[in-house]
């Protein structure tokens, strides 16, 4: 379990951490920072989950290598967006960042799932699952807390910047990791060298 040992965390922190600061900050950021209305931050804050479920549509009939390279490119692309359009203030970027944003959410919560399920013998299956989705709900709430935090200090919209610059970070990171030669994914298998 070595090779997703390292993956599937950070995947799923970032991913994760998405669905925190959508339901959390975003709407109160389109409102106050973007000049939006409720109906569209509600808009940018459904728009997550339902991309999310597209990219997670397109999984079974692509390789796991594929899945995990497209959804860390979505959340890299999305968050550098997501960046941009907060500090131009454009709501159209924004709602268009979250789009990548959620088909990388959906992507890589995917591919970390069929990572650690192909890594996890059958016996802990339903334990190590479990175990994910508690550290997943952990990595929404925690970050978001910092985020919320840092907010109060220095606003809203740096806060965000660091936020989604956090996100690319961890997203650039998986993706070194996965093109380790000790990290190399095939048919839904890591294998460490």
């Amino acid at each position: 379990m070595h090779a997703n040992g390292l993956r599937c965390p950070l995947r799923r922190c970032a991913a994760y951490a998405l669905n925190g600061y959508y339901l959390a900050l975003v709407p109160t950021l389109m409102q106050q920072n973007l000049a939006s209305g409720t109906l569209i931050a509600s808009l940018a804050v459904s728009i997550l989950p339902a991309t999310s479920a597209v990219g997670q549509s397109f999984t079974h009939s692509r390789g796991h290598a594929t899945i995990e390279r497209t959804g860390l490119a979505c959340l890299v692309t999305g968050a550098v967006a997501a960046t941009a359009a907060v500090v131009g203030a454009s709501i159209v970027g924004f709602l268009g960042a979250t789009v990548a944003l959620g088909v990388g959410h959906g992507l890589t919560t995917s591919s970390s799932l069929t990572a650690l399920h192909a890594a996890v013998p059958p016996h802990r299956s339903a334990e190590i699952i479990a175990g994910y989705f508690a550290c997943g709900y952990l990595a929404s709430a925690v970050p978001i807390l910092g985020v919320g935090w840092l907010g109060d200090h220095v606003g809203l919209t740096s806060a965000g910047v660091v936020f989604f610059g956090i996100v690319a970070l961890l997203a650039v990171g998986c993706g070194i990791v996965l093109r380790s030669p000790d990290h190399q994914v095939t048919d839904g298998r890591a294998r460490s060298r």
